[in-house]
């Protein structure tokens, strides 16, 4: 994987960019944190164990 491939492991000039729009960096951790949310529920899930 090359930089910025991984959409969740922003390069730094993406995150340099981010830093000029402060409401949309915002946006971006909210979504981020949000997704990374859904996809460990969604592992443990697929593993069969209940989240506490």
């Amino acid at each position: 994987m090359g930089e910025g491939d991984d959409p969740f492991q922003p390069c730094t000039s993406r995150k340099d960019i981010l830093l000029d729009y402060p409401e949309e960096r915002e946006r971006w951790f909210q979504f981020k944190d949000a997704r990374f949310l859904d996809r460990a529920r969604e592992w443990l899930a697929d593993e069969e164990i209940e989240p506490i």
